[in-house]
């Protein structure tokens, strides 16, 4: 070993010894918010800038049948999914945990 790989060697050791000391995970440190996001998109999710929304369309029957899948924040910023149907009702709507 030279003196590079040994002072990158003592850095490493430093930040593992760091990240054991105060449990840092990468979840720690990514906001909830910005996960929950990816994986909306991971999902199929588009956003609608006009709806202020994530969405994507279920089918079933064909096609013939379908309903939309909306993620959005409500007046409080906090996030909730509701389900419309082909005549726009809603059929379900929850808030959404982000924690999970």
């Amino acid at each position: 070993m030279n003196i590079i790989d040994n002072i990158r060697t003592f850095f490493v050791n430093i930040l593992e010894w760091i990240r054991g000391a105060f449990n840092v995970t990468p979840t720690d440190i990514i906001d909830p918010e910005v996960l929950f996001l990816e994986k909306l998109d991971t999902k199929g999710y588009t956003f609608d800038e006009d709806k202020n929304w994530y969405v994507r369309t279920w089918t079933t029957n064909n096609g013939k049948e379908s309903c939309l899948e909306v993620y959005q924040k409500d007046e409080e910023s906090n996030w909730k999914v509701t389900m419309y149907g082909d005549d726009g009702n809603i059929f379900f709507e929850n808030p959404v945990d982000l924690s999970v």
